[in-house]
């Protein structure tokens, strides 16, 4: 592995976290000033990083992912827009796992991408 991959895996399972942090106050009610724009910022970079590396199915999660909370920020909290993000952020997780372990993602983000797409 070289180390822009290694680069890569360890800064999306930083941004992760936050990821999810954030989805669950938006679930809960209670979102912090600045939670859909770092929602935002957040999927960028692992979309950005998922690029360099040349992993497409994960570069186009996190770039529905940057897209859903774009919308959030225009339209307000939309209930089913929010739990499909809710349901990439674990796919995305054991997709970087998988990066580690395979080199690849070798699980099919395909449901959870077009529920997510349908949404936006």
């Amino acid at each position: 592995m070289n180390k822009y991959t290694r680069l890569f895996i360890d800064e999306s399972r930083v941004y992760i976290p936050g990821l999810a942090a954030i989805l669950c106050r938006l679930t809960a009610g209670c979102p912090e000033d600045l939670d859909i724009r770092e929602g935002q910022r957040l999927s960028h970079s692992i979309k950005g990083m998922a690029l360099f590396e040349q992993q497409e199915a994960i570069a186009a999660l996190t770039w529905a992912m940057e897209r859903g909370f774009e919308k959030l920020s225009g339209d307000g909290s939309d209930g089913t827009l929010v739990r499909g993000l809710e349901g990439a952020v674990p796919v995305l997780a054991r997709m970087i796992d998988e990066v580690e372990e395979h080199g690849a993602p070798r699980s099919d983000s395909g449901g959870i991408l077009a529920a997510l797409e349908a949404t936006l």
